[in-house]
């Protein structure tokens, strides 16, 4: 097994769990909640490849975010191909900058109170 592979598996292994359960759409603030635990985990992805001495780029990170965050987004109430592209749009941006900055999430619901 090639040095890049078993560096993707440890950080997958690493960054599995912690998820929303699937069920009923999200609320908005269910949304938000869940854009910023994304955002933290590709954020810790960065971190887990740099320290592993792995290249951090696009492609990377799109495949942590494949093997550790993709089966497992629940629905957001809205279109759901819209919730999944921002929900990978969040953790591949977080991974490449290390940053765990999330937008707010899209969607006709807004928060209240």
């Amino acid at each position: 097994m090639s040095k890049k592979r078993i560096a993707a598996l440890a950080v997958a292994a690493a960054l599995a769990g912690g998820t929303v359960g699937c069920g009923a759409d999200m609320d908005y603030n269910q949304r938000a909640d869940y854009l910023t635990k994304t955002g933290q985990r590709g954020a810790e992805a960065h971190e887990r490849l740099k320290v592993q001495g792995a290249k951090v780029d696009k492609d990377r990170c799109e495949k942590v975010y494949v093997a550790t965050v993709y089966d497992d987004i629940p629905s957001g109430g809205i279109a759901d191909g819209g919730w999944r592209s921002e929900v990978k749009k969040t953790f591949v941006e977080a991974c490449l900058s290390g940053n765990a900055a999330t937008p707010a999430p899209s969607g006709s619901s807004t928060p209240t109170g």
